[in-house]
């Protein structure tokens, strides 16, 4: 009996209906055909979900939402979403227009050459010979295709005057070296609303695709999350599952987890307890795909444990604390003021205030938790942004304004206060808001997006402890 189809065929045209069986023959045939593949559920599912995002592209059906994943890294993100889509949405509409980014131009310029490579290879002519690399543009990073479509590759940063895409695409949009600058991680996301964004060709119908691991609170990730959550699916996929310390998104995919491992067969138990010897930042942002530790960082879950529901009377000390922020905007700092009490070597969180103030409303913030606490005689107030200001214009009207220089980093102000907080001298109301802004701010510092209620927190702390210190020295004097 004689088939109607040849195997050839048959691959062909499963590789032209499905790009799970795309990717796997690219790897065989071009990409790796000495190493075999090693097969894994998250593949199957990154790739039907790429395929889902791009042919609605294709047949220009109505915009649903971008795409956003975070997952371990040598887990083939780069190879599913940057490489081998390219290749397979141009057997279907080769007038596709992609455009591709990561933390530099080499390596955004290395995986658009593996692109590259995949069409002109032999295997990828026999089949679809009809899709040519135009002869006029041979550069790794930016070529066209005979029927219009193009692949240009940039590094986060730089331009794209010019063109437009209708699949863009970032790529580990932040090196891990950089994660901890605060210019970086603010070029990057700058270069997110200026530049990436507004590439696509059409908005109704264009897609943006990015794949990255976690490396702080307002990394790409952290930030989109943060001002486009709505516009975006959010993928999570960390190389192991503990509920409450990393989470999968969607949460249905926690059912591929065995025994809350991702993909035992390359990413044991035995590889990931040696990743965890390279500290417990390096596995929560690699492997968890979380900007910091459950545990936390500096500061440590369980020195926030002790909670008042009703304060103490009879205070030795009430005072204010403030941290002011340069101006009223959407992305700008917090205001923050806090009322705090000390007895004897135990300090209470009595009340604060945290909002996005202006000027005006910072002065009236202020006088109105001078109102609220009248015992609070000194009040704090962090010499920088607006502060000084503030200062000056309330310095007639309000006693016991005292600007307090900042005289370390925020890390040297943090390490000089944990041994209150890991003593249990540092008491927290039972409120709410306590577990859900304040704990998550200081378990995340110095990665946090935010941390004036930390700077305000320490500001207070480091007040208290100058007065036992003063008192201690006097003692010794006697």
């Amino acid at each position: 009996m004689t088939l109607p189809y040849s195997i050839k065929d048959i691959d062909k045209r499963l590789a032209e209906k499905y790009y799970y069986q795309f990717f796997q023959q690219a790897w065989g045939e071009v990409l790796e055909p000495e190493t075999p593949l090693e097969l894994n559920w998250h593949i199957e599912y990154l790739c039907n979900h790429l395929q889902e995002k791009v042919t609605r592209v294709g047949r220009k059906l109505p915009k649903t939402k971008d795409t956003i994943a975070n997952i371990p890294p040598r887990t083939l993100k780069s190879r599913i979403f940057t490489i081998t889509l390219n290749a397979w949405a141009w057997v279907h509409w080769p007038c596709m227009k992609f455009i591709s980014a990561s933390y530099n131009a080499d390596l955004a310029g290395d995986h658009s050459a593996e692109t590259k490579f995949l069409v002109e290879s032999d295997w990828f002519k026999s089949n679809w010979g009809r899709i040519e690399i135009s002869q006029d543009t041979k550069a790794k990073s930016k070529f066209k295709n005979t029927k219009s479509g193009f692949r240009y590759a940039v590094g986060v940063g730089g331009g794209v005057t010019g063109l437009g895409g209708d699949v863009i695409i970032f790529d580990d949009p932040t090196d891990p070296e950089q994660a901890f600058s605060d210019a970086f991680r603010e070029r990057a996301n700058r270069w997110l609303d200026n530049t990436f964004y507004n590439r696509l060709n059409d908005a109704r119908y264009g897609i943006r695709l990015g794949v990255m691991q976690r490396l702080h609170e307002n990394d790409m990730t952290g930030y989109i999350l943060s001002k486009y959550r709505d516009e975006w699916d959010h993928i999570c996929i960390p190389g192991e599952y503990i509920e409450g310390s990393y989470e999968v998104y969607p949460q249905e995919l926690k059912s591929n987890y065995e025994d809350g491992l991702f993909f035992p067969k390359r990413i044991s138990r035995k590889i990931l307890d040696g990743h965890k010897k390279r500290g417990s930042l390096y596995y929560a942002n690699q492997i968890g795909q979380a900007p910091a530790p459950a545990e936390g960082l500096i500061y440590k879950r369980e020195w926030f444990q002790r909670r008042y529901t009703i304060p103490p009377e009879g205070f030795d000390e009430v005072i204010q604390s403030w941290d002011f922020a340069f101006k009223d905007m959407k992305e700008s700092s917090f205001v923050v003021g806090e009322i705090w009490g000390r007895k004897g070597s135990l300090c209470f969180l009595l009340y604060q205030i945290r909002e996005k103030l202006d000027f005006l409303g910072s002065v009236a913030a202020f006088r109105r938790l001078t109102q609220m606490y009248p015992r609070a005689l000194k009040k704090l107030v962090e010499d920088k942004a607006n502060g000084p200001a503030i200062i000056n214009y309330l310095k007639r009207e309000i006693m016991g304004i005292i600007p307090v220089p900042k005289k370390d980093s925020k890390e040297a102000m943090a390490h000089s206060v944990t041994p209150m907080f890991e003593a249990g001298n540092v008491i927290l109301p039972k409120e709410a808001w306590v577990d859900e802004v304040f704990v998550p701010e200081f378990l995340k510092f110095p990665r946090s997006k935010y941390d004036d209620q930390h700077d305000c927190t320490a500001q207070a702390l480091n007040y208290f402890q100058s007065k036992s210190r003063d008192t201690i020295h006097i003692l010794s004097k006697m």
